[in-house]
């Protein structure tokens, strides 16, 4: 089974350390702009598949993931 918390204090590990998931970027009169910001708390939005039939868990996660995929990216953010 997967370990939450461990997995949370990783990723919040990984931010801390390295500044590309830390970094936005806007665009000023002179031209685009790279602000490297301090680590902030990973939010981490999980669902239970686990009352599913196999089959059916796998479809849902496979769907999970593409929609996610779709979901634009915001450098400014």
């Amino acid at each position: 089974p997967l370990d939450r918390e461990a997995m949370l204090a990783a990723a919040h590990d990984m931010v801390r350390r390295h500044e590309a998931f830390r970094t936005t970027f806007s665009l000023t009169p002179d031209g685009p702009t790279q602000q490297i910001h301090g680590a902030q708390p990973v939010d981490v939005h999980d669902v239970d598949l686990r009352g599913m039939p196999m089959d059916v868990r796998v479809a849902e996660a496979a769907r999970l993931v593409a929609e996610e995929a779709r979901r634009p990216f915001d450098l400014h953010r």
